[in-house]
């Protein structure tokens, strides 16, 4: 079962964030759920397992500084303290799914687009002002409705189209709209266009995909004891390979 909202959360917040997929349970249960959440490879970039897990004081821990990021720009969203006991100032917390209707995933989507969208030198920071992280989204909400009402008094469209009329040009659409509102209306498009594309073009990508990993597999003579030690080659170990067998055609 999939919790309400993951298939928009994760298409939606693609298009800002490099997402990994981080869960204590071990590769070989976890891979194929990994796998069906994206079945194109759209939209998570990779994904860490129980394997990656630090075990200390009793705790399975999700270690963000394996992630080999700048953790002034990295993010954790979990429903469970202990996985990122060893980084909280990173975490945005939200509640475990226990199977029922709920919106909570939705609801982290502007907080989120807002953090990824806007010139914020270190993430840490602004979760840190948040006094109550269980209510992020609800607090942003507030901030935001604020904000709103600032922009309201300080951007009336009366002197705007009054120029304008004068210079003979017509009022934009757009001169009212906060710049939050044009970044949404542009992401809203994005996911949009690329829902479309992937109905559209997906089970083809996906074959040539796994056309490639097959000549990728034959080609370097790949054995059940190198998949063992080495694992599955990843999408840039194909693509380099591609292109190096085109070069030696050429």
């Amino acid at each position: 079962a999939k919790r309400p909202g993951l298939d928009y959360f994760l298409g939606y917040l693609s298009q800002y964030y490099e997402i990994v997929i981080f869960t204590k349970s071990p590769m070989s249960f976890a891979e194929t759920t990994v796998a069906k959440l994206d079945p194109y490879h759209a939209f998570i970039s990779y994904a860490l397992f129980r394997e990656a897990c630090r075990y200390k004081d009793g705790k399975i821990i999700k270690d963000l500084s394996l992630m080999n990021r700048d953790l002034s720009k990295l993010l954790i969203v979990d429903p469970n303290p202990d996985s990122y006991s060893m980084q909280p100032e990173n975490a945005v917390p939200v509640k475990k799914w226990e199977g029922g209707k709920d919106d909570d995933l939705i609801k982290l989507i502007p907080f989120l687009e807002y953090m990824a969208t806007h010139p914020i030198s270190d993430v840490r920071k602004v979760i840190a002002s948040f006094p109550d992280k269980s209510k992020i989204p609800e607090e942003f909400a507030r901030r935001e409705k604020l904000l709103r009402e600032k922009w309201a008094k300080e951007h009336t469209n009366n002197n705007v189209n009054i120029m304008g009329s004068l210079l003979g040009m017509a009022p934009s659409p757009s001169q009212n709209k906060m710049p939050l509102d044009l970044i949404r209306e542009q992401g809203q498009k994005n996911y949009a266009h690329m829902n479309a594309y992937l109905k559209e073009n997906g089970e083809k990508l996906l074959k040539e995909e796994q056309e490639k990993t097959k000549e990728f597999m034959a080609d370097q003579k790949f054995t059940l004891g190198k998949l063992v030690t080495e694992g599955m080659p990843n999408a840039e170990e194909i693509a380099k390979q591609q292109a190096e067998l085109q070069a030696k055609s050429q």
